[in-house]
């Protein structure tokens, strides 16, 4: 398995830039911010699927 980063960092070209407070607003998980977790797309390296997961802080 293979971390990519944040999802957010995805959005655009700028996101990986912006204030990560403001970007768990629009991650997809509503308690992102107050749950201090962070949610990153991981590859497999053996199947090339890729998937979404949330990462505690």
């Amino acid at each position: 398995m293979h971390d990519l980063g944040t999802a957010t960092d995805f959005l655009d070209d700028y996101s990986a830039y912006m204030d990560i407070d403001v970007l768990k607003l629009v991650d997809g998980n509503l308690t992102s911010l107050s749950d201090n977790i962070c949610i990153h797309v991981i590859s497999c390296t053996s199947c090339h699927q890729d998937l979404i997961l949330a990462v505690n802080e």
